[in-house]
């Protein structure tokens, strides 16, 4: 840490204002470049956990100013709605999902036994069929597809892309630290 070195001059008082100026602008700098590069590890770690629906799916980042210093958010956002069309009851039913949603927390029984997402959350809630009518059943559902394929599905198990994406981040928080301030220092 650089210590200022003061005398009761004006010159001597003038010159520390200045110092500290410079320092104060440093930290900023500082702030900002950390920042910037804990959301580019977020980035790439939630593209990379996109599972299925990666090219689904876009991250970016978003960073301001603020009285304090800079504040930035990850977003992540469909970049496009998937079409899912079958034959239920004798007629055609067609649903848009969210493929983020589908990649974060999965559907049907797939994403109730996943152990990697009981570890992390616990019970999760279900995003599957109307009805929720086999959501937990370990034997899944049948379903018929608009050429009149008959499939059988358990559902789909999350690859949690947002999830990895802050733990990620939030484990590089000291090392990133280190290294950017290592290169601001010297």
């Amino acid at each position: 840490m650089k210590t200022i070195e003061l005398s009761l001059s004006q010159k001597s008082i003038e010159d520390a204002i200045a110092e500290l100026e410079l320092m104060k602008t440093r930290v900023a700098t500082l702030s900002r470049s950390i920042l910037n590069s804990l959301l580019e590890i977020g980035i790439v770690v939630g593209r990379e956990s996109g599972g299925d629906y990666a090219d689904y799916i876009s991250f970016s980042a978003y960073v301001e100013k603020d009285d304090v210093g800079h504040i930035g958010m990850l977003v992540a956002r469909d970049r496009q709605k998937i079409k899912r069309e079958w034959w239920y009851r004798g007629q055609k039913v067609s649903v848009d999902i969210s493929p983020l949603l589908m990649a974060e927390f999965g559907s049907g029984w797939l994403s109730i036994v996943s152990k990697e997402w009981e570890s992390l959350a616990g019970e999760v809630g279900q995003g599957t069929f109307p009805e929720q009518k086999h959501a937990f059943d370990p034997d899944g559902w049948h379903w018929t597809d608009t050429q009149g394929g008959y499939h059988k599905s358990r559902g789909e198990a999350p690859s949690f892309p947002v999830y990895r994406a802050w733990m990620a981040m939030k484990q590089a928080i000291d090392e990133t630290a280190r290294k950017e301030m290592a290169f601001f220092f010297s």
